[in-house]
């Protein structure tokens, strides 16, 4: 099968979705099928970039959702038309089968454009931030959005949470499905130490970006709360850096700590590669994810696949995660108060600790599979399969 891959362009940045794309890209070229990798950037070899996949570079935005900084309209139509013309141009040289755009903005768009020339199927995969960011903050997008999840083939949702966000805005139930996505269960595991902390807790933020919509300030002002409650010996690392251009989400950041007083007990560590993420996962005590929208993010599943405990905002993408026992390591999103209270629970003594760090242990070899490439990519397979079967047989 020769399948055309439109991710987010800038595969060299590392967030949920590029590392997606990279792990998908690698799964179906290693089963035996062909695939194309549409970018604007192409990350160095050994370091996200996979031997057997064929890159083509063109010049377009590096992510189909910006909504955090002017975009000019007319950039976005170039987008759309690079991506469009390219996909054609590939098709020329040999028959695409198949396309796979992730989210329903500007690669979509430029997805189906260049479908309605060469005619096949369509997916698209949509994480969130089309669907609640730039849904709602960019009439633009907006558009976009309604127009390619009820004009493409195919949709699949990272989160049954997404899929009821999709039909809310007004995309055909018909075309949805829920496929969440996988986790590199070789990467992250968990490590040989399983006891509770020392003398200092150690906590750690993830984020591919430090976007107003993931909670970073309420982690801050959480974890002052929680160590003026408890008088503990701890420190923050947050990893993650602001793609805003005067790095203006960034300064609010620096600004949160120095009013919070935690020079000293904050690490702003910068980004960081996946494979270093799944270390500093097992080293840390606490991942503290307070994201305030329903957006999919594979850190949360990364962590407990590590055995690290999670403390995590009810947003919708955590609570589809955190069920039964864990769901208690949830609290109300936006409240730095319930942050600070379910720490300072979660910490008052390591017996106590040690308990529910068991518990995600026994998570992990209970449910890890179910999150694991293999099988996200075999039901991948069997979607395409079924697309370009039903194409063919209405004879387009």
């Amino acid at each position: 099968m020769n399948i055309c891959l439109v991710p987010s362009a800038k595969l060299s940045y590392e967030s949920g979705s590029t590392i997606y794309a990279a792990s998908v890209a690698s799964a179906l070229t290693k089963n035996g099928h062909f695939v194309q990798v549409i970018c604007s950037e192409i990350p160095p070899l050994g370091v996200g970039q996979l031997e057997g996949l064929q890159y083509h570079t063109v010049d377009v935005m590096e992510h189909p959702v910006i909504d955090d900084y002017a975009v000019d309209s007319a950039r976005m139509m170039e987008s759309i038309c690079a991506i469009a013309s390219k996909i054609v141009a590939l098709n020329r040289v040999q028959k695409i089968d198949i396309i796979h755009a992730h989210y329903a903005t500007i690669n979509a768009i430029a997805a189906m454009t260049a479908s309605l020339v060469i005619g096949v199927p369509v997916v698209v995969t949509c994480f969130g931030r089309d669907l609640n960011n730039g849904y709602e903050n960019d009439e633009r997008y907006k558009r976009m959005v309604l127009a390619a999840l009820n004009g493409c083939t195919r949709v699949i949702c990272s989160s049954k949470e997404i899929l009821e966000r999709a039909i809310e805005i007004g995309a055909a139930e018909a075309k949805l499905q829920v496929m969440q996505n996988p986790i590199d269960l070789e990467r992250f595991f968990v490590g040989e130490n399983l006891e509770p902390w020392g003398h200092s807790l150690k906590f750690l933020t993830v984020v591919s970006c430090f976007g107003p919509e993931k909670g970073i300030e309420i982690t801050i002002e959480g974890f002052r709360r929680y160590l003026e409650a408890s008088g503990a010996s701890a420190r923050l690392q947050i990893v993650g850096q602001d793609e805003h251009p005067q790095q203006r989400n960034l300064h609010l950041i620096e600004k949160k700590i120095a009013e919070c007083g935690l020079g000293k007990q904050v690490e702003l560590i910068g980004p960081v590669n996946n494979s270093e993420v799944a270390n500093l996962l097992r080293e840390s005590d606490v991942l503290v994810d307070s994201r305030l929208v329903g957006n999919f993010s594979t850190v949360v599943l990364e962590a407990l696949s590590c055995g690290t405990v999670v403390i995590a905002s009810d947003a919708p993408g955590n609570a589809a995660i955190l069920k039964g026992e864990l769901s208690r390591l949830m609290y109300k999103r936006g409240d730095a108060a319930s942050l600070a209270l379910l720490l300072e629970d979660l910490t008052r003594d390591a017996s106590h600790f040690g308990k529910i760090k068991h518990q995600i242990v026994k998570w992990r070899e209970a449910s890890a599979d179910t999150y694991g490439i293999s099988e996200h990519v075999k039901h991948l397979v069997e979607l395409y399969e079924q697309q370009i079967k039903e194409m063919k047989t209405h004879g387009v």
